[in-house]
């Protein structure tokens, strides 16, 4: 029998994690692991967990309190996990697909393995996990979905992968494969191993992202929507959160579960009535154009787009997203009024403002926290810098009240804005302080899907193939 070092109580043989750092045991339900969970756990697996006040120091010996060298644990969180897949109408032949999994919060610092749990997305519908899909070492992402929250989710779902598997452009998140289990939908898609640029404002860059590493995301941008409208498709939700980085310099728009398209029954429609399926919070209403909101008979088309990338603009060179702070109707109004946001620098920076209105305008305390020093460094920083005109120009006719005004993806692209880029230009280089991606070993809700997938059979009759 042993102690659990958190509660201090008898720990039963049969119930206990072993940290294989400091050797300590552990009451499951101690360390957030329910007994469904803990009975899906291999042996192996909770012999080699690490407690999370452990993770930066050396696995103990049995017989000594002197830290060694550690050893690296069999079948740890690095076990393979194999997938196997029937292929066929007879369903005998299999084919195996071995992927890698380690769960982590994204953000974590430290010496920690290169496999991730990204944060819950789509209003907590999904958890992105990494993986290396080991037959041509490629790092892929893997969005399981719960399926069963709801039918209009599970539509919304279908309309991602259907609108992705049609889609193809260098620019566009692709779409490699997904599979059914049980009620769980497992969708699978290149690793773009920055982040979204939500992510890198939020934690590196909260007065802005410089003014050439914005040039480069907007160009890309630019380019994924270019091919969208010629596809007839009209996004609907263009915003930092949806562009995704990577390492080698790819700048990827994600984000098409709101995506439209103009092609209705076979016959292409001048305009759109309906409005993009809601956020879990409705967060998405801060990018969308005034005659979206609007709900008349005039409509919308792809311009509306063009007017979220002038929010895009200013949310990537402010740090901080436009609207955030005012509440819905006052930003409804103000939208179709015309009132439009700004970048901020020495030329457009209004007369200097108490604290409390700082904050409220332009919405810095987020990422920041709410002390004055915060905002005043963010006044500072606005206050002294200064972006070019071309800048401002590209943001104000994109920005335009009537979306008459507003140039297509096509003229933007040709701006000059974008002259200022060169061949040689490489954004990771520009946004330096910005890291991949770590991980954390010890999530345990990857390794319950480790040793789920290495059991899982897939049927072709269940894949999602429409």
């Amino acid at each position: 029998m042993h102690q659990c070092a958190a509660c201090h109580s008898t720990v039963d043989d049969y119930d206990f994690l072993e940290c294989y750092t400091c050797l300590c045991f552990y009451h499951g339900q101690c360390v957030g692991v329910s007994p469904t969970e803990f009975e899906r756990l291999s042996s192996d697996t909770k012999m080699s967990w690490i407690y999370p006040e452990c993770r930066s120091k050396k696995p103990r010996s049995d017989n000594s309190n002197t830290l060694v060298r550690p050893s690296t644990p069999t079948n740890s969180a690095h076990a393979d996990a194999n997938v196997t897949s029937r292929r066929g109408k007879q369903g005998t032949s299999k084919q195996a697909a071995i992927v890698t999994f380690v769960a982590a919060q994204s953000g974590c610092s430290g010496s920690c393995v290169s496999r991730v749990e990204l944060p819950e997305c789509c209003g907590g519908v999904a958890v992105v996990y990494s993986a290396l899909y080991k037959p041509n070492n490629q790092n892929v992402a893997i969005k399981r979905y719960f399926v069963d929250e709801s039918k209009e989710k599970a539509n919304l779902i279908q309309q991602d992968i259907l609108t992705r598997k049609e889609l193809q452009h260098p620019n566009i998140l692709s779409y490699l494969t997904s599979f059914v289990h049980g009620r769980e939908l497992y969708v699978v898609s290149p690793l773009m191993n920055l982040g979204s640029c939500r992510d890198i404002l939020d934690r590196y860059f909260q007065e802005g992202l410089p003014e050439l590493a914005c040039a480069i995301i907007l160009k890309d941008v630019l380019l994924a929507l270019q091919y969208l409208h010629k596809q007839l498709f009209v996004h609907r939700s263009v915003r930092a959160s949806h562009v995704l980085l990577d390492t080698n310099g790819s700048v990827k728009l994600s984000g098409l579960r709101s995506a439209a398209s103009m092609m209705v029954r076979g016959r292409r429609q001048r305009q759109l009535h309906n409005l993009p399926p809601p956020d879990h919070d409705n967060a998405n209403l801060m990018w969308l154009s005034p005659e979206l909101l609007e709900q008349n008979l005039k409509g919308y088309d792809e311009r509306s787009d063009i007017y979220s990338l002038g929010v895009l603009c200013c949310e990537l060179a402010n740090g901080a997203v436009p609207f955030a702070e005012v509440p819905t109707t006052l930003m409804f109004t103000e939208k179709v009024r015309g009132s439009r946001p700004q970048l901020l620098d020495c030329s457009s920076f209004p007369e200097p403002l108490d604290d409390g209105e700082m904050k409220s305008m332009y919405n810095t305390d987020s990422g920041v926290g709410d002390s004055a020093d915060g905002v005043s460094r963010l006044r500072q920083v606005y206050a002294n810098r200064k972006l070019s005109d071309t800048f401002h120009h590209i943001s104000e006719m994109a920005l335009q009240r009537d979306p008459e005004r507003r140039p297509s993806a096509t003229q933007l692209l040709n701006h000059a804005f974008f002259k200022q880029i060169r061949k040689t230009d490489f954004l990771p280089s520009l946004i330096g302080r910005v890291k991949p991606i770590k991980a954390d070993p010890s999530d345990m809700s990857a390794l319950l899907l480790q040793e789920k997938l290495s059991e899982m059979e897939i049927e072709k009759q269940t894949e999602w193939d429409f």
